[in-house]
This record gives structure tokens, C-alpha cells and sequence, in this order.
């Protein structure tokens, strides 16, 4: 658990996810921009290096007013929920502070993280932002609101529920909003109107009553631009936007089982969606060793479609990063089991073989440490970072894959004293040095780091 804490697009529905009318290399973004990525969740941003926020012009420094727990980007605004529930906006062209949000909910105290059960907590039950078009989409204190992306002023503001997990989200899907429902018992989903925050339709993802084990992160989670999908008790669904139809129910080691973790996330690409799940090993001595596979099930039906090709030698300590049409991004650590490395690798979605394998210093010297953020793909590059250095990795048009480039990132706050407290009790994100928060916008890197300093800097060639 702990470490999991710390570590070109489709055409199609994406088309919509730039404003229409632009000419080539100036027109702005409509979708939004997350650490997974655009909305499909792929770890694939479907912008290229053209597209830059509104007014970008040159590197800039700016900073938060505490740990940030999740971002979100768009062309006007960098957006990031605090450790305290609370958020604050960025200008995404210069990074001066914008706007701060406080939902004014009374905060109980406790810190946000992990019980000891497993159980995620995070005050007033505040969800990552989403930024769409000239909007902040947030659920916070059982509300979900609308804000103005420049101003942070509310436009509406409806029931919802609040964040089960790290990930819970808002998504967007046209003129539709989709969150969690705020429900007497068991989990729903439900839509609303972009524009009034009515509501239009809810469905239920799970039943109440359910086991601790059963949890997971009953929201939305990704979403081609045509068909929604949401995690559900029995697994990712697949729900038509405008009615609330239910189109597929993922099926066979999609569900949670024993010996198997089931799909609690899901990323679409293309005509393809894509599920992690994780059966122990018997590698290290701790008995916590996990294998990953990649289920892979067709878009909009969620029909099993067999897996994804993995190098068998990669699958120890791994976790899906990223897919594109051409290759699959995984980041590899277990602190548990010492023989998986710390390292970022890339295989070939063709036959699944090892393109590139790129070792990370988690720990650059007795007593410090250097996390690092999760992947992702933004043009034609797989790009991720650490607390001091961006790391570019170009993929040709063949699949093969370029020299990797290392840029120091000015103003990087660097390697930090490795926290050490006692987790018997739990985990304290607080108390935690959180992984960099890696928000490529196009040509532009936004990069966030624990201690709020927020770095912006143009994508190496």
C-alpha cells in the first residue's frame, strides 16, 4: 500500500476534446488534463506538442499552500486538492495564484490517508478536480461543484457523494457531468447537467452492506467521449451517456476473487479498454509479492477481448501506466520484495516485448529519498519525473524507441529525508514524501511536487 502511495490520440469522441473551428497549432484545449492522463484514463494525453495553455510563454515557478493530493490541468488553470481538502488554482501561463476554494465543511482533524483496515480517508470527503473547457468539477462535503476555472467562482452546486479512494473523480462526458450520488445506502452514479448541475439520471453501482473487501472506487473513471464507464461491485460497467442505459458488465477475472484483485480501475484506448489485476506471487519474505495482467475487453460493451502481451520477467511489482496504439508503459517497485527493481518500462502492445527498461533511483543515498511520478505518454514521448529531473523517452512511428533525456527541472525542490514514523496505525500522506504530480499539457510539462512548489517547463525535443 505504501507503495502505491509513493510511487497522439484516437479519432473519434477525442476530436471533441479540442474546440472546434482552430486552426492547426492554436486551437486551445476543451478536455482537461489529470495524472492519467486525458479522460480516457489511458496515460495517453491526447494533445501534441502545438497545443500549450492559453498565454504560455516561458518556464515559470509558482507554488500551493500545502502537499498537494491530485491535479488537474487545463489551458487556463493548474488546479490541485490539498492535503487539507481545501483546493487552489493556479494560472496555467505563469503560475500566479488564482483562487482558493474551502467548501467550509468542518474538518474533523483526522488526517488524510489509510487506516489501518485499508480504509481511505480524506477530510470532508474531497475528490481530485477536473478542469473542462473554462470549469473546475469538484466533489466536496457530500456537494459536487461547478466552479469558474479563472475566478474560482461557483456557477452551481448539487448533492453528491463523497470520495471513496485516491482516484474519485468527476468526469465529463459533452454537456453531461458524471459523480457519485449521494445515496441513503449502497453506491450510484449519477448525471448532471453541465451547465445547471440538474440532475438527470443515477444508477446504481453497488449494493450497501457490502464487506470492507468489496469497497472500491464506485465513480466514474473514464470515458471515450461517447460511452461512460464507472467501477461497479461487480466490476467495471459501461453506461450510455445520455439515458443511463447499461451497455456491459466486465465479466471473469474482472471480478474480485481470492486469489485475484479484480478490476477496481479502468483505462480505454481506441476500440480496446484495459483493466489491471494482481494475483500474489511466492517471490520475497513478507509473502506481499503481486503479479499484474492486463484484461482487455472491447470499448462500449466491455466484452472480455483476452489480455494484453506482457514480458513474463516485467510482471513482478508492476502496475499499468499507460497504453497507446503501439506500446504499454508499466512502473515497477516493491519495497516488500527486494529483487523487483525501481524502474519505468516500456513493451510493445504488438507482442508484448521489451522495448526499453529504465532503472529509478528511489533512494539516492542512506536516509533520502527520491520518488517518482507515474508515466505517461504525451506527444509521441513517454515522459516521467523525480524530484529534480524530467525524463523523455520518444517513441518513432515504428514502435522503437528513441534515447532516453534526462532535463533538470529549475527550481525542483530535490531528494528529501526519507519519512519515518510509525504506520502501525496507518499511513499519514502528511507524513509522507509524495511522488511528483506530472501534468503534460501538450508542448508544456506542469510538474508539482510535495512540498507545493509547481514547475512548468516546455517538453523536450
Amino acid at each position: 500500500l505504501v507503495a502505491l502511495v509513493l510511487l497522439g490520440a484516437a479519432t473519434g469522441g477525442y476530436l471533441g476534446w479540442r474546440e472546434r473551428g482552430g486552426a492547426p497549432g492554436t486551437a486551445p484545449m476543451v478536455a482537461g488534463v489529470g495524472e492519467r492522463g486525458g479522460p480516457d484514463a489511458s496515460g495517453t494525453v491526447p494533445y501534441g506538442r502545438d497545443v500549450r495553455p492559453t498565454g504560455w510563454k516561458k518556464p515559470w515557478r509558482g507554488a500551493f499552500a500545502k502537499p498537494p493530493l491530485g491535479c488537474s490541468t487545463g489551458r487556463d488553470v493548474l488546479v490541485c486538492r490539498l492535503l487539507d481538502g481545501t483546493y487552489e488554482g493556479l494560472s496555467a501561463a505563469d503560475g500566479h495564484h488564482l483562487w482558493t476554494f474551502d467548501s467550509g465543511q468542518e474538518m474533523s482533524g483526522r488526517q488524510a490517508g489509510y487506516g489501518p483496515s485499508g480504509a481511505f480517508f480524506m477530510p470532508a470527503g474531497a475528490t481530485l478536480p477536473t478542469v473542462y473547457d473554462d470549469t473546475v468539477l469538484l466533489a466536496v462535503g457530500n456537494r459536487l461543484h461547478a466552479l469558474d476555472a479563472r475566478t474560482g467562482k461557483g456557477r452551481w452546486e448539487t448533492r453528491a457523494g463523497a470520495a471513496l479512494s485516491l482516484e474519485s473523480a468527476p468526469l465529463v462526458v459533452g454537456d453531461l457531468v458524471f459523480a457519485a450520488a449521494s445515496a441513503s445506502g449502497g453506491a450510484e452514479l449519477a448525471a448532471y447537467d453541465r451547465r445547471t448541475g440538474t440532475e438527470k439520471w443515477r444508477k446504481r453501482l453497488a449494493e450497501e452492506d457490502i464487506a470492507m473487501a468489496q469497497k472500491g472506487n464506485f465513480w466514474p473513471v473514464a470515458t471515450d467521449g461517447e460511452v461512460v464507464y464507472a467501477i461497479g461491485l461487480e466490476g467495471p460497467k459501461a453506461f450510455r451517456p445520455g439515458d443511463g442505459r447499461l451497455l456491459g458488465t466486465a465479466g471473469g477475472d474482472a471480478t474480485q476473487k481470492s486469489a485475484n484483485s479484480g478490476c477496481a480501475d479502468l483505462r480505454v484506448r481506441g476500440a480496446s479498454a484495459f483493466c489491471p489485476t494482481f494475483t500474489p506471487n511466492d517471490e520475497g519474505d513478507s509473502g506481499f509479492g503481486e503479479d499484474v495482467a492486463v484484461l482487455r475487453f472491447t470499448a462500449g460493451d466491455l466484452r472480455s477481448a483476452g489480455r494484453l502481451k506482457l514480458d513474463a520477467g516485467l510482471v513482478s511489482g508492476a502496475t499499468l501506466a499507460a497504453v497507446d496504439d503501439r506500446v504499454t508503459v508499466l512502473s515497477r517497485g516493491d519495497e516488500y520484495v527486494e529483487s523487483v527493481p525501481d524502474e519505468i518500462d516500456v513493451v510493445s502492445r504488438a507482442d508484448g516485448r521489451t522495448l526499453g527498461r529504465f532503472p529509478v533511483t528511489v533512494h539516492p543515498a542512506e536516509g533520502t529519498s527520491n520518488p517518482v511520478s507515474a508515466p505517461l505518454i504525451v506527444a509521441d514521448t513517454v515522459v516521467w519525473a523525480d524530484t529534480s529531473t524530467l525524463y523523455t523517452v520518444p517513441v518513432r512511428p515504428d514502435g522503437t524507441l528513441g534515447p532516453l533525456k534526462k532535463t533538470e527541472v529549475p527550481g525542483a525542490p530535490g531528494p528529501s529525508a526519507t519519512p519515518d514514523y510509525d504506520r502501525a496505525q496507518g499511513i499519514e500522506f502528511g507524513k509522507e514524501l509524495l511522488a511528483p504530480r506530472l501534468l503534460p499539457v501538450g508542448g508544456v510539462v506542469h510538474l508539482v511536487y510535495d512540498d507545493g512548489t509547481a514547475v512548468s517547463v516546455r517538453l523536450p525535443d
